[in-house]
């Protein structure tokens, strides 16, 4: 533990990581990166720089003291552009293996973690697109802690839902062929990797349903540290993550206040047999392929 030097807090969209963003960030000691992995993020911190609105905090529903990318404000942007390589930077949610070479990614992080270096901070990267890498940051960052944010699939997709619903879409359960927030694009990136997944539904909810399940058994595993969002508000979780910091920082106590001050319970919501027996499919299905590639993933 004495070892480690930088953080990786990642999770899919909607379980909680911009509320453990906001938490991680009032420890002086950190410096919090948000989104540094998002496909926009150079033109947001230019915005930012500039002292315009960038993000879009009221439609995502986000309650964040102040701006979210305040922490790049100090960086070149011309550096940044130039580490963050967004030519080579082809998908939304990379998958990885420790034996990915990703050259852009690696140099892209190593360049934010010399950033932080040099303020005298630690490096801790919040990104919901780095949750299938973990074999590949323990391979090129083993100095690195890895954060893992969990949460149920039927919760996600209620959250996802309310979006849509801003944004005109009615997304449901059985649509197909929506790819909001890159559902379908993730599941397809795991199934180029995987050869054995089988598309067994079409329907968005059983997509988005394999691949937080896929987080949520297979990458969790992988993990050093696993926060379920439904244990979020828990003193116990809260005094786990506080242990963990305190590698980090003497003056933890900050986050976990935060937390306390700002987690919202959610309420538990009736399941539709539709996605009762999506689950159970899902379920099936990641029991045979943990069988199927044991020692792989």
């Amino acid at each position: 533990m004495n070892k480690l030097e930088s953080i990786l807090v990642t999770g899919f969209f909607r379980t909680g990581s911009t509320l453990l963003f906001s938490a991680l960030r009032q420890c002086v000691d950190l410096r919090v990166y948000y989104e540094p992995y998002h496909p926009d993020i150079v033109e947001y911190v230019d915005s930012c720089q500039k002292g315009l609105p960038n993000a879009d905090r009221e439609r995502l529903g986000h309650t964040v003291d102040g701006d979210y990318f305040e922490e790049y404000r100090k960086l070149n942007l011309d550096e940044m552009a130039a580490a963050f390589n967004k030519e080579d930077r082809t998908v939304h949610h990379p998958v990885l293996n420790s034996l990915s070479t990703k050259l852009d990614l690696f140099n892209y992080v190593r360049y934010l973690h010399e950033c932080a270096y040099k303020e005298g901070k630690v490096p801790v990267l919040q990104a919901n697109r780095l949750n299938f890498c973990f074999d590949w940051f323990s391979k090129h960052f083993p100095s690195n802690y890895n954060v893992l944010i969990t949460r149920k699939p039927s919760d996600i997709f209620s959250s996802l839902r309310k979006l849509a619903l801003k944004d005109g879409i009615d997304l449901r359960v059985d649509t197909v062929g929506l790819d909001y927030w890159n559902v379908l694009s993730i599941f397809d990136s795991l199934k180029a990797r995987y050869s054995k997944i089988i598309e067994l539904e079409k329907s968005y909810y059983y997509k988005l349903c394999f691949v937080v399940e896929w987080i949520n058994r297979i990458e969790s595993s992988k993990a050093n540290l696993v926060v379920p969002y439904e244990l979020l508000g828990n003193g116990n979780t809260q005094k786990a993550i506080s242990h963990a910091l305190k590698v980090f920082s003497n003056n933890v106590l900050p986050v976990s206040k935060y937390i306390e001050e700002h987690y919202v319970e959610v309420a538990p919501k009736s399941k539709s047999e539709y996605i009762t027996s999506i689950e159970r499919l899902v379920d099936k299905q990641l029991s045979f392929l943990k069988n199927a590639y044991e020692g792989e993933i």
